[in-house]
């Protein structure tokens, strides 16, 4: 009996090690017998086709699937462009399978094409997502993408939304920069590693309160296994001429995600303006017209290196990291600025020449860090960090000149300045999400800090102009801010219903201290923000959407920043570290059908938010430009979206929009306390896609974009186009691609802008490099199918295949 029951143990231990060793071997080849890499190889129990394992085969062809049991199997071998083949195994011992055959499908790859020829704009119910992967802005900067996405209105630098600054994301993490600093990094930020923008008109619960309006870049990733590489060139050709050399890299296996980008960008550009003052008595009428002709010349050198991994730990854990860092050891800026001062005669009785030579140099990093920890398919944790390190300092040597009608020279002033800035950002959190059945909950926590430290110094003062010596030889503003959150979102579906409603609470301490005078400040405060989400769905195509939102807008630490900057010495822009926060209320009725229409009426009472403002002193002729909180602010307006293929070989769609703007603000230096500023006005973006050969290999797009009057602060700009033209043409298979755009052919997308009222008569003339031509050339190396082969499976089967 002892001995039959050794016998049996030793034969039931012996067949399940069989059992756990089976493994079955294969291989890959084409009709011209070389190996298809990363074909996609699926495997199915053959009784009820419930899926076992996927893997994909290596760069000789081969797979292989280990610790299988006995049983019957199907197998699936499929690549994109060739006829899948199935086959029915029985296994009992340990295969080494025949080479399996793929023979190329016509048909197929015309269907795949087609899909390729996808909208590149695709209206949902929060937000507008602009696909530009493989089109001819891919080979432009992330500066560009972000400008000609529908819907945003490049103003200086700031990327404008319904009259609100968006707040620019990567892959969902906020880059916390000034936007003058945010133009810097996307401007040196490869268009290539861009695969779409996310437009979030109404941001959840999850994203901080002042948020009102995010622009998300989403970077490419792979799905499949592999390898895959490119190098790029962009020469742009504008008044001066400008380079781009990039190189992305793409690696991923069944645990690892990897993205690299790293780019270089020698540039030199031109900024002019045009720029006038009519200066105004006491009955209001000109006295002296000032008339300015500016010009500023850059010059750079710029570094960027930006990376992703995703590491998978373990079926439940998932490591996120990503590093963003931009050095321009390099800048400067060659300003030359002439006034001509008429009088009331309009006779000139002198002029004055500026030159100010500003050398720049800056370092940003930033630091994003996620744990993702799946507890059950039902539950699921985040834990993240963020970290942005910026040092920047600028020296600025300014000179006058003074002269007579004649040319003579009248007198001559100068000063340097040294201005250094260091900035820390931290921010933790942690989200918890729970779906029961019908509902998905979600909460989470967050906590932000940033240290700013400041400081300005005027050296080798040679001028008796007012405004100069009027400001401090030395200053220094340092800046502290503490933010607590805690939020909360639940949503829920009803037969025909979905709603989603969320509570934030936001807890803000901030500190401000200027050595130069007691302006102090301390303020700390304890917010609300609601949130609601409500949609029914009329049918299958039909949506209505209501939205109500409550936000902040809180003053940056640069607008914060007390300090003077001197454009000339009759000319300069300061902070104001007595700015408050702001609470705005918007609300957003919307119908959608599929995603060709959708209508858009929204509302938006953004009350005492900061608004920049430039007056004229006419007593002392001088123009300065300072944020001032607003006694009130509102606008509304109706959005309409309609996209729709034309012909099989051309996609078109369309923005349009009504709507009007009002502000009131002080009236500084005036003898009314405040004014009111409103528009009415208009805005379209027209938008094409066209396939120019049967093959595929050649394809366009223009885009067109039209602004009436709207509002600037103080000033109404005029109205403004851009006219936008690029060919694409694939190379090699797809391994290389060329790229030929030309942007704002009629040059008209320049801002013209007045302010008029009461007492101020002031305006300029914006003139940057709008218009260029540019020349693009990408080579791509590794597995150029990889991107293209993910069509071929769909979501179930990439989960399974990771």
């Amino acid at each position: 009996m002892v001995r039959f029951f050794i016998y049996t143990c030793f034969l039931l231990a012996f067949s399940s090690n069989l059992n756990a060793q089976l493994h079955i071997r294969g291989k890959v080849f084409n009709n011209q017998q070389n190996p298809i890499a990363f074909t996609n190889i699926l495997l199915y129990q053959a009784a009820d086709s419930s899926f076992v394992k996927g893997t994909s085969c290596n760069n000789l062809g081969d797979f292989h699937f280990d610790n299988l049991s006995s049983g019957k199997y199907k197998i699936e071998v499929s690549y994109i462009g060739y006829k899948p083949i199935t086959k029915t195994i029985n296994l009992d011992k340990n295969i080494n399978l025949e080479t399996f055959i793929l023979k190329k499908d016509e048909s197929l790859l015309e269907q795949v094409a087609i899909t390729l020829r996808k909208p590149k704009l695709i209206q949902l119910a929060d937000r507008l997502i602009f696909e530009v992967a493989n089109t001819s802005l891919s080979t432009s900067s992330a500066w560009d993408i972000a400008k000609h996405t529908p819907g945003v209105v490049n103003l200086g630098d700031k990327l404008m939304v319904k009259g609100a600054q968006a707040s620019v994301y990567i892959n969902n993490r906020k880059v916390y920069l000034s936007p003058e600093e945010v133009q810097n990094m996307l401007e040196n930020y490869s268009g290539e590693a861009v695969n779409k923008i996310e437009l979030i008109t109404n941001p959840s619960t999850a994203y901080d309160a002042n948020e009102r309006v995010i622009l998300n870049i989403v970077t490419n990733s792979l799905w499949l296994p592999g390898y895959k590489g490119s190098v790029a060139a962009q020469y742009k050709q504008g008044v001066y001429a400008k380079y781009q050399l990039n190189s992305n890299h793409f690696y991923k296996t069944k645990k690892l995600n990897l993205f690299a980008n790293l780019s270089f960008s020698p540039e030199k550009k031109l900024k002019q303006d045009e720029s006038y003052i009519n200066f105004l008595n006491n009955q209001d009428l000109i006295f002296e017209n000032w008339q300015t002709d500016f010009e500023k010349t850059t010059q750079a050198r710029s570094y960027q290196i930006n990376t992703a991994i995703d590491y998978i730990l373990s079926n439940k854990e998932k490591l996120l990291l990503s590093l963003n860092t931009n050095f321009t050891p390099f800048q400067e800026d060659n300003i030359r600025g002439k006034t001509q001062i008429f009088n009331s005669q309009k006779t000139r009785d002198s002029l004055f020449n500026t030159r100010s030579l500003l050398d720049t140099e800056r370092l940003n990093l930033g630091l994003n860090l996620a744990y993702h920890y799946q507890i059950n398919e039902q539950s699921l944790i985040k834990a993240h960090y963020h970290q942005t390190f910026f040092d920047r300092s600028i020296n600025q040597d300014i000179q006058t000149i003074y002269k007579a009608d004649d040319l003579s020279v009248l007198n001559e002033n100068s000063f340097t300045t040294a201005a250094n800035q260091k900035i820390d950002i931290y921010a933790t959190g942690l989200d918890f999400e729970q779906n029961f059945k019908k509902i998905d909950f979600v909460a989470g926590i967050k906590l932000s800090h940033i240290n700013s430290e400041n400081s300005l110094a005027y050296t080798n003062i040679k001028s008796d102009a007012q405004a100069v010596q009027n400001v401090p030889n030395f200053n220094a503003f340092d800046y502290r801010e503490n933010i607590w959150a805690a939020y909360t979102s639940v949503k829920t579906n009803v037969k025909k219903w979905t709603a989603q409603g969320g509570l934030r609470v936001e807890h803000t301490y901030r500190k401000g201290e200027n050595i130069a005078n007691t302006h102090n400040f301390k303020r700390e405060y304890t917010s609300l923000f609601p949130k609601i989400n409500l949609s029914y769905a009329i049918d299958e195509k039909q949506q209505l959407v209501f939205d109500y939102s409550r936000n902040i807008d809180r003053p940056n630490y640069e607008l914060l920043n007390p300090f003077s900057y001197f454009i000339n010495e009759n000319s300069l822009r300061t902070g104001n570290e007595r700015l408050l926060a702001a609470i705005s209320n918007n609300f957003s009725f919307k119908y959608l059908f599929g995603n060709n229409y959708s209508l858009d009426l929204y509302y938006r009472d953004n009350g005492r938010n900061t608004t920049q403002l430039t007056f004229q002193d006419n007593s002392l002729r001088l123009l300065q430009n300072i944020p001032l909180n607003a006694i009130d602010s509102k606008s509304w307006g109706l959005d309409v979206f309609h996209g729709r293929y034309l012909f099989d070989w051309w996609y078109a769609q369309a923005i349009l929009s009504v709507f009007h703007e009002e502000e009131r603000f002080p009236a500084l230096l005036s003898i009314e306390n405040a004014y009111t500023n409103e528009v009415n006005g208009f805005y379209s973006s027209l938008y094409s896609s066209f396939t120019l050969s049967k093959d595929q290999s050649w394809s366009a797009d223009a885009s067109f974009l039209y602004i009436s009057n709207y509002l600037s602060g103080s000033f109404v700009v005029d109205n403004l186009n851009n006219l936008t033209i690029g060919v694409n043409k694939s190379l090699w298979n797809n391994e290389g691609e060329l790229s030929l755009q030309i942007a704002d052919i009629f040059n008209q997308y320049a801002s013209r802008l007045k302010s008029v009222y009461l007492n101020q008569n002031n305006g300029y003339y914006a003139l940057p490099e709008n218009r260029y031509v540019q020349l693009g050339f990408t080579y791509n190396f590794g597995n150029t199918l990889l991107k293209d082969n993910q069509r071929t499976i769909d979501q179930s089967e990439r989960e399974r295949l990771d």
